[in-house]
């Protein structure tokens, strides 16, 4: 029976030191026979021989390998290593491994290294490009990745996605009439680039020359055209251009052709090309009786006609000459005879001494009428350079009235003074006295 209890024991020593791996220190003892045999009916479950000590505790990383009976003190094997696994704090502040076993086989970790999760530590999913980390990595869970946020036509990309973060939209400002879109709202490209607003500018308004050819709108600017212009001296302004505002077209300008110039014609003033008047062009003008050429129409001039010098005692209208010196009459008032009037008649003898006469039909006088043998005495007069006056016998009896005969019959003769005129009560007789001759008038 003795035997036999000690190789019970020696044979419970044996099993707990090959049941696994120590981590504590075994204890053991010199012991009597007498003892050992004693502890194995004696200790209680718990306790080992050595005064029935309690068995020892395994950590929480290790787990109860056997032992703990009568010679032999608990085995406490270390859990199998789990990699990235980290460690704890115990109450005493102790650092210790986060891993806890009730064998070989269940080994768990209970905190994981940054990035890794599970009893097992498995590594932690890694969002890929265009999504974000909705949820953390946890010990209990795993990474939860999201899409990250798309934006619509109408909006811009506000904030960028990051991991950690969802992208942001935000809608589109809409540019008020009056204001227009002068850098346009932005699309998103990707979710990690931001884009930018609408930027709202005043529409322009045109400058001088230009006129609205296109109105503003909330997305375009006012489009503007030059004006034209009329070309000089061959277009007139007919409608201006007119500006127009953002809201309001404008128009072009619209010329009209200036009216050409007829060879019969001069030009008063030309065309305004800048302005709203056409030329104005008239006939040119014939010099009248009275007038003299003195220098033809021309393209910007009309025909130039200065009065003729006046000739003293010829009727209105009746002056003709063709220079300002060489004005002649072609009717006298009564009385008055000659190109240029200057013979006076008086109903009388001259008075003076008759220095030659001619016979009219001698010198080849062929006329009918009064005032053609006149005319034929006073040019042999004009002819004398000392002729101051000329007679002519008309038979009359008084100082107002001449004989109705005709004065230029066979054998009428002009009679010629060279002295001055000195009227005489002989009646008989008509005086035709030069007055310019004889210095009554200016010559």
């Amino acid at each position: 029976m003795k035997a036999v209890t000690v190789l019970a024991i020696a044979g419970v020593l044996v099993g707990s030191y090959l049941g696994g791996q120590m981590t504590s220190p075994t204890k053991t003892a010199s012991y009597e026979f007498a003892e050992v045999y004693e502890a194995v009916g004696t200790c209680t479950e718990g306790t080992f021989m050595g005064g029935c000590a309690d068995c020892i505790k395994c950590a929480p990383y290790e787990y109860n390998g056997g032992g703990c009976s009568y010679f032999k003190d608990t085995l406490c094997v270390l859990c199998t290593d789990i990699k990235h696994c980290s460690t704890i704090t115990t109450d005493s502040g102790t650092l210790i491994p986060a891993i806890t076993c009730t064998d070989s086989f269940d080994h768990v970790c209970s905190e994981c290294e940054n990035g890794y999760y599970d009893v097992d530590c498995k590594p932690c999913q890694v969002c890929e490009q265009g999504f974000y980390e909705a949820s953390v990595c946890t010990q209990n869970s795993n990474t939860v990745c999201a899409a990250c946020t798309t934006c619509g036509s109408t909006e811009f990309l506000s904030k960028a996605c990051t991991y950690t973060s969802d992208s942001e939209c935000t809608d589109c400002t809409v540019c008020t009439p009056g204001d227009y879109s002068e850098h346009k709202c932005q699309q998103m490209e990707t979710v990690y680039t931001e884009t930018a607003d609408t930027v709202c500018s005043t529409c322009p308004e045109p400058a001088d020359g230009m006129f609205v050819s296109e109105l503003c709108t909330i997305t375009t600017p006012t489009k503007f055209t030059p004006c034209d212009a009329c070309t000089p001296r061959e277009e007139y302004i007919d409608s201006a251009c007119e500006a127009g505002s953002w809201d309001t077209s404008g128009a072009q300008i619209e010329c009209n052709s200036c009216t050409k110039r007829r060879n019969t014609e001069y030009t008063v003033w030309h065309c305004d090309s800048m302005g709203f008047k056409d030329s104005l062009h008239t006939s040119c003008s014939d010099c009248q009786d009275g007038e003299y050429l003195f220098a033809e129409c021309t393209a910007s001039s009309d025909t130039l006609c200065p009065d003729c010098k006046a000739v003293p005692h010829c009727q209105d209208g009746a002056t003709v000459c063709s220079n300002a010196d060489d004005s002649t009459c072609t009717s006298c008032s009564q009385d008055f005879f000659g190109a240029t009037c200057a013979y006076e008649k008086s109903y009388s003898a001259c008075g003076s001494m008759t220095t030659r006469e001619r016979r009219a039909d001698a010198y080849g006088y062929t006329g009918e009428t009064n005032d053609e043998f006149i005319a034929f005495c006073l040019q042999l007069c004009d002819e004398f350079p000392d002729c101051m006056a000329f007679e002519i016998e008309d038979g009359g009896d008084s100082a107002d009235a001449s004989c109705d005969e005709s004065l230029g019959g066979r054998g009428a003769q002009c009679y010629f003074k060279s002295s001055y005129t000195a009227l005489s009560d002989d009646y008989s007789q008509d005086c035709y006295s030069n007055i310019v001759r004889q210095g009554q008038r200016p010559k």
